[in-house]
């Protein structure tokens, strides 16, 4: 995984189903920065 600056800031709030075993609420967040994130080639999904 690598982060590096972007030329916009992300500003928003997130909500996701979860695909996780056991997690059946919805996952929440709120996000404010300018990284922008690059995950490996075999990342696992945690959510939709």
């Amino acid at each position: 995984m690598t982060t590096s600056p972007q030329a916009k800031r992300t500003i928003g709030e997130l909500v996701s189903a979860p695909l996780l075993d056991g997690l059946t609420a919805p996952l929440t967040g709120f996000e404010n920065h300018r990284g922008g994130t690059v995950l490996g080639p075999r990342p696992r999904r945690w959510a939709r």
